[in-house]
Parts: C-alpha cells; sequence; structure tokens
C-alpha cells in the first residue's frame, strides 16, 4: 500500500484541493481531458507534419483540431518532460538533470503539486495508463501516490523484459504480473475499457496514456509487421502505424460513448525521434533525442476539442511541455493562485487569440558526466556544450547549421545572462 502522507502535506493538499475546486462561472463545462504521450515520436513522423507513413489517425486528429509546429519538450530525454507535463515546471527544480536509471533511487517527490491531484481535488476521475518513468525506488514515487486514482502499467522501462511482447505490468500498487499480448495493444485496450465503462453521472475524467512506442525495441504488432519490409525503417514504420491504429481505437471509443464533444485530447512526445533508429523523422531538424539541438526538443502536439478549438488550425507560438498543466487547469476550471507554475496558460491560444510570447525557454542537463545547457528567445536559440558556446537564429536557420556567436556577441551575451538569472533562481 502507498504509505501516508505527512500531516504538513496533507494539509497543504487539502487547502489546494479547496481551491482547485472552484470553478470559473459562466464558462465552458469542465472537459474530460485525454492526453496521449508518445515515446521518442521523431518531429516529422506523422502525415499530419510532413511524414510519410500511414497515420490516419492521428491526421484525423490534426484536421480536427490545432497543430503546434514550435512546441518543445522541457528535456531531450524522458523523465524531464514527463516532470514537466505532471507539474507545470522546470524539472531541474525537482533536481532532476537526466534519465532515471533503473538503479536510481531518484523519484518525483510525493509532496509535488501534479496535475492529477489538483484534477482530483476539483472531482475528476483519474486515472494513468502505460510508461512511468518517474520514480519506482519507493511506492511514494508511483502514480497513485501522487493523484492518480488507479494505475496499469510499468514503472519503469527496464522493468520490461526487452520486448513489446507478453509484458509484465502492474495495476495500481500491485506486483507485476505477465499480460498475454502486445504491449500497445494491452495498454489501448485498458483505456478504451476506462472510457466505455463511464458511470454516466456527469464525472469528469483526466485519462493519461502513455504509450511505449515507437521507442525500441522494434517489435511492432504481426499484423503491421506483414505490412512493411523487414528492414529497421519498415519495422519503425510498422511501430508507428500501429500507434496510430490504437490511437484511433481511444478516438473511436469517444465518439461511439458519446464523450467526443465533451473531451479535450492532447497528443505529443516526449522528446525527439531517437537517432539510433534510422526510421525515424526529425525533418528539417538537426539531431534528435538526448541532444539539445531542435531534433532533440522540438515535438509534434496536437490538441482537438470540438466547438472550442477551431478545426485545422496551426500555431507557431513558443510553447513547451510545463505549459500543459496550468492550460488544463484552466480549461477544467481550476484555479492556481497559491500553486507555482513555470508554464503559461494557452486558452486564448487555442481559441484564436494571436500570441507573441518570444519566451525565453531553458534547457539545462548533465550528459556523459558534463553539464550542458540551451536557451530559446524569440527566433534566438544558444546552445553551450562541451567547452563551446553556439548561437542560431531558427527564423532563417531552422536546421542549425550556420553558428552566429561570433557575429552577434551581444545576443550571446544577453543569453548567457538569461541562463544566469535563470540558474540562479532555481
Amino acid at each position: 500500500m502507498t504509505p501516508p502522507e505527512s500531516k504538513p502535506v496533507r494539509l497543504l493538499f487539502a487547502a489546494l484541493l479547496v481551491l482547485a475546486a472552484c470553478s470559473k462561472a459562466g464558462e465552458d463545462p469542465r472537459p474530460n481531458v485525454l492526453l496521449v504521450l508518445a515515446d521518442d515520436l521523431g518531429y516529422a513522423d506523422l502525415g499530419a507534419y510532413g511524414g510519410s507513413i500511414a497515420t490516419p489517425g492521428l491526421d484525423r486528429l490534426a484536421r480536427e483540431g490545432m497543430r503546434f509546429t514550435s512546441f518543445y519538450a522541457n528535456g531531450p530525454i524522458c523523465s524531464p518532460t514527463r516532470v514537466s507535463i505532471l507539474t507545470g515546471r522546470y524539472p531541474q527544480r525537482f533536481g532532476l538533470y537526466g534519465g532515471v536509471s533503473v538503479d536510481s533511487s531518484w523519484g518525483l517527490p510525493d509532496d509535488a503539486v501534479t496535475m492529477p491531484r489538483l484534477l482530483s481535488g476539483a472531482g475528476y476521475e483519474t486515472r494513468h495508463v502505460g510508461k512511468w518513468h518517474l520514480g519506482h525506488a519507493e511506492e511514494r514515487f508511483w502514480p497513485t501516490a501522487h493523484g492518480f486514482d488507479g494505475f496499469f502499467g510499468f514503472l519503469h522501462a527496464h522493468h520490461l523484459p526487452k520486448t513489446y511482447h507478453d509484458p509484465r505490468l502492474r495495476r495500481d500498487d500491485g506486483p507485476e504480473a505477465p499480460a498475454p499480448g502486445h504491449l500497445t495493444d494491452l495498454l489501448t485496450t485498458e483505456a478504451e475499457s476506462f472510457l466505455r465503462q463511464r458511470p454516466g453521472d456527469g464525472t469528469p475524467f483526466f485519462l493519461h496514456v502513455w504509450y511505449f512506442s515507437p521507442h525500441k525495441p522494434l517489435e511492432p504488432p504481426k499484423r503491421w509487421a506483414e505490412r512493411y519490409p523487414d528492414t529497421v525503417e519498415g519495422r519503425y514504420g510498422a511501430m508507428v502505424s500501429a500507434l496510430d491504429e490504437n490511437v484511433g481505437r481511444l478516438l473511436k471509443a469517444l465518439d461511439e460513448t458519446g464523450l467526443a464533444d465533451d473531451t479535450v485530447v492532447l497528443f505529443l512526445s516526449d522528446n525527439g525521434g531517437a537517432r539510433d533508429v534510422r526510421g525515424g523523422d526529425n525533418g528539417p531538424l538537426r539531431g534528435g533525442k538526448n541532444q539539445l539541438y531542435e531534433g532533440g526538443l522540438r515535438v509534434p502536439l496536437i490538441v482537438r476539442w470540438p466547438g472550442r478549438v477551431a478545426a485545422e488550425a496551426t500555431t507557431n507560438s513558443l510553447t513547451a511541455t510545463f505549459d500543459l498543466l496550468p492550460t488544463i487547469a484552466d480549461l477544467a476550471g481550476v484555479r492556481l493562485d497559491d500553486v507555482p507554475v513555470d508554464g503559461r496558460v494557452l486558452t486564448p491560444l487555442l481559441r484564436g487569440a494571436d500570441d507573441d510570447y518570444e519566451g525565453p525557454l531553458f534547457w539545462e542537463d548533465i550528459h556523459s558526466g558534463k553539464k550542458r545547457f540551451a536557451v530559446r528567445k524569440g527566433p534566438w536559440k544558444l546552445l553551450s556544450e562541451g567547452g563551446r558556446t553556439l548561437l542560431y537564429d531558427l527564423g532563417t536557420d531552422l536546421s542549425e547549421r550556420v553558428d552566429l556567436a561570433t557575429d552577434r556577441p551581444e545576443i550571446v551575451d544577453e543569453l548567457l545572462m538569461a541562463h544566469r538569472q535563470w540558474r540562479a533562481g532555481l
């Protein structure tokens, strides 16, 4: 069982939950929220982002909603991004400067203010399905200790037997148990069951579906493997198509249960496509997963809410994963007056307002034992790694090929100062 929280923590959350339950009168009814996260999906893998892989389900989602083209993960690897989604904060505030290894004792603190905890206090039923990767050494780091009413999935990628077939999965705080089938299908079946068994009493829900696909090993379901060549590129394409098919199942469940019009659907990736998987496509972006170039940080985001988010809309506004918590809270009528967040509310943007936000955004981690960081402000992107300081103008050089650090020293100084001030504020 999950250990009880300390009295100060209980009192803190009691106050926050009372605050969270205060809805803003006269606005849209509180929506359900379905947040779907892919793992290592390339920026340009989807048809809606110019990819060549068949993704009709996600292309439909993009046609019916808003597609973001300058949306960033708050880290170039999975764990930091997942922290930012759950908390609306920079992962460095929790001492996280990289991924959570299988032998790590780190976990997201159980007194962190999280999206499921806030929504639960506002009357939402909350459920997490899929990968976690935010701490596994103690139960106080698990999903059910962070506000989720239920959990089905796995705590760390290395807890899988290095295969998508017949994985060992957990339910709530129970032990791992074998689950026959393909991992992606199993997670969808669980989420689909949750959607189809809604009680009908009007209780809104917050459903996380954090897939492992298309993360390696490249083991697509047989029905998709047979449609693609038996090559790295072919197997990767089959993985993405299978992921798309499964997201389509969730959209179909929303349609058939009458929940679609009352549900905000968000689809994104935790970081850029992996460089060691040659089938992944980051399009014009340089680099990939575990790099601070655009290919490691810029990811697709699609948001659909029929009748409230314009269909076939595209925005190039500068946005990031830590914006999701304040935005979802705002849509749900949850006030964040005393809740610290680093992200910003994107509701006006979703409703068609102009957005001239220029940042800055910051990234910092430790890679191969060395600190590195990046700063984005307006069109400028500064990257500091391995003793080099590089500057790119993304407005004219999206592929980060021309280093302008020598030509524009005043911009370098401005962004270095911004980073120092941000770092001191942590």
